[in-house]
């Protein structure tokens, strides 16, 4: 699953989790403990027992979050606390020319597809917590009036709001204050779950008196700005190799306790917090660091780099599914890599169907992991695109890692094709993706076993149709064309004479 969110973990959580359950009493906030962050300059008292989260690489507003693990005990609820900063627009002054901003519209044309969502990134970031407040909650328009009263907060005037039914989440409440220490705007903001923090009265949410609402409200005045702790390095960023300058850049954002490991090869960077007592996962990692470096060599055979690869590929590891979705992992996957933020994202879900599934997620992911730095942002067809994802699924670390047949799939393919509910090759190929996402069972196991049989010895015998997917994926990277691409990958083929093949190639078994 190949994704470049924005504005997606709170909608995806809440989708995920359904937000509707009510807290029981128990689940309040019992105490609270001095965090003191030296490098970015700030302190507060924040939730004993509430676990330390990691930001995103696009939450770049964001400096640091927690999240109370609610969603392991099964209540399917958020909790979250996250401290904001912002900076005020640069003033200009009037009269002056006006100079062409780096990457103006005469220079985007040069512009690598990378270089422009960061420029877009960069002019596009809020300047205040309303700025973010509307772009990033869906269906949130202004914030309500600031509540009545003195309000202070390190040891100063703030701002306190309380959002009820936030956007579109209706059971969803934000208690937020808001400070200007004169140089850039903080925002403390705490998602509850609304009805243990607001009541309804004469048609209107209105904060009720609670000792949660006490426990939150000490945590917001507690905040207070403090003088950045200077980082000494004996090298500059600029001077370190592509290894150690990634390891210092994931670093820098992560909470107390995680780990970076790189991989012998030093072509992949593996971050997690498993603690060392939890030996399955931590055998699980291990692996993870080995079998990775096997897997890009398989890539590699199939899919040569257009250039030399000097990007390190990041890979984080969940401790378990409820981390995961914390993380912003969407419903329904074991796995994700973001293009966006160049990060591939999984866990250990071998309580939902074993380990072996989650290497096959990692394979899979870690393919489109690998051709975003072998060739670049290209998007194609999605029988193309999963099918081969799914192909790479297939690997067997206890076999050299040889690509099988991947279990996920086989039985799929060979029901529909016995049922003839199989979609037609010739219309296959042409499918957008949202047509292909329509019918998922079936058309991600058909493009598997398409990608599977063309790649077969059997398909090989056959010298046009040992072309198609060279010519398709040559065709794509150097036009852009994917319908350009699939009608020269295509053109000449007997439609009928391959769809025939390659049906009688599943129900042989896959031989």
């Amino acid at each position: 699953m190949s994704r470049s969110p924005r504005r997606r973990r709170i909608g995806v959580i809440l989708a995920l989790f359904g937000f509707l359950a009510l807290a029981p009493l128990s689940a309040q906030v019992k105490r609270l403990s001095k965090f003191a962050d030296k490098a970015e300059g700030f302190e507060l008292q924040v939730p004993a027992d509430w676990d330390q989260i990691p930001t995103q690489p696009d939450e770049v507003d964001i400096l640091v979050k927690w999240a109370r693990d609610t969603m392991a005990r099964g209540t399917g609820e958020l909790w979250e606390l996250q401290v904001l900063r912002f900076e005020p627009k640069a003033m200009t002054t009037p009269g002056g020319k006006e100079e062409t901003p780096v990457g103006a519209p005469e220079d985007l044309g040069s512009m690598s597809k990378k270089d422009l969502r960061k420029l877009m990134r960069e002019r596009t970031r809020p300047h205040s917590f309303q700025e973010w407040f509307k772009s990033h909650i869906w269906g949130a328009g202004d914030l309500p009036k600031a509540q009545k009263g003195k309000f202070k907060m390190n040891k100063g005037k703030a701002k306190l709001y309380a959002v009820p039914e936030l956007g579109s989440f209706k059971g969803l409440a934000a208690i937020v204050g808001i400070h200007n220490d004169g140089t850039s705007e903080w925002a403390v903001m705490y998602l509850v779950p609304l009805k243990q923090v607001m009541k309804k009265k004469s048609g209107r949410w209105r904060l009720k008196n609670s000792s949660l609402l006490s426990k939150l409200l000490k945590s917001l005045k507690s905040f207070r700005v403090t003088e950045k702790e200077r980082v000494n390095t004996d090298v500059s960023p600029e001077d370190m190799s592509e290894m150690d300058r990634k390891i210092w850049e994931v670093k820098k954002r992560l909470p107390k306790g995680w780990k970076v490991i790189p991989t012998p090869s030093k072509r992949y960077v593996i971050v997690h917090h498993i603690s060392q007592n939890k030996t399955s996962l931590i055998v699980f990692v291990k692996k993870i660091v080995a079998y990775l470096d096997h897997a890009r060599d398989k890539y590699e055979v199939l899919f040569p780099p257009r250039k030399p690869i000097t990007a390190v590929s990041v890979v984080r590891v969940c401790e378990d599914r409820e981390e995961y979705h914390q993380y912003g992992g969407p419903g329904g996957s074991a796995g994700y890599w973001n293009s966006a933020d160049e990060e591939l994202v999984i866990y250990n879900a071998s309580k939902e169907g074993g380990k072996k599934d989650s290497y096959s997620t990692l394979f899979h992911e870690a393919f489109h992991q690998y051709i975003y730095y072998a060739v670049g942002e290209i998007s194609p067809h999605s029988w193309y695109n999963e099918g081969f994802g799914d192909y790479f699924a297939g690997m067997n670390p206890k076999k050299r890692f040889k690509i099988e047949t991947f279990k996920w799939r086989t039985g799929v393919v060979r029901n529909a094709v016995a049922a003839k509910k199989n979609v037609p090759l010739k219309d296959l190929i042409h499918y957008t993706q949202a047509q292909y996402y329509s019918n998922p069972s079936v058309c991600y196991a058909q493009g598997w076993a398409l990608i599977y049989f063309l790649n077969s010895s059997v398909a090989k015998k056959n010298p046009r149709w040992a072309k198609i997917l060279d010519i398709y994926f040559n065709t794509l990277v150097e036009t852009g064309d994917k319908e350009g691409a699939v009608t020269k990958a295509f053109a000449g083929v007997d439609m009928d004479e391959l769809d025939a093949a390659y049906q009688q190639f599943i129900t042989r078994g896959f031989k």
